[in-house]
């Protein structure tokens, strides 16, 4: 297996992966339902989403050779932190293929990040607002998602666990 490296997302090519590579994840999950990529291109636009402007952000790519194989978005959302005295970075947008080692360096890479911007702990799966799809898919995997649900892969809530995280809140959908 190549090595593992991380790959800020700088470029419009590099961002398409990112946006993309649930599809590949997901590929051979028959109940997946893709995103309205139209949406995705303007959530990601800090241009055209508000929200890059107060919150500081990264986005990552995990590659093994010249194939992503993860994905993260960490957020500090710093009005967030101040209204609540939290210095708190966020992941989210977390995906990968099964390879807990690039799960673990990529929520290891945002920490860091967080950590070299004076936070002093992290959250998620949880994005700039709690209209974002957050926490983690843990059961119900045959069943049908709705919109902006967290869907995930069944393998990532125990590679997200084994990373230190543990469980705050669970959400019913019935």
């Amino acid at each position: 297996m190549p090595d593992l490296t991380l790959v800020p997302v700088t470029s419009r090519a590099a961002l398409k992966k990112f946006i993309h590579l649930p599809a590949r994840v997901h590929a051979q999950r028959a109940n997946w339902l893709p995103p309205l990529y139209l949406d995705e291109w303007t959530y990601f636009n800090p241009r055209k989403n508000n929200a890059f402007s107060y919150c500081d952000t990264l986005l990552l790519l995990a590659k093994r050779g010249a194939t992503s194989v993860g994905r993260i978005m960490g957020i500090i959302h710093r009005p967030y932190n101040a209204r609540t005295g939290e210095a708190a970075v966020r992941f989210a947008h977390l995906e990968c293929f099964p390879d807990e080692e690039a799960v673990q360096a990529l929520l290891s890479a945002v920490e860091a990040w967080g950590r070299s911007k004076g936070m002093t702990e992290m959250v998620g799966p949880f994005g700039f607002s709690d209209k974002d799809p957050e926490g983690l898919m843990i059961e119900g995997f045959d069943a049908l998602p709705i919109l902006v649900t967290a869907t995930n892969q069944a393998y990532l809530p125990g590679y997200v666990e084994r990373a230190g995280f543990e469980k705050s809140w669970i959400a019913w959908i019935l």
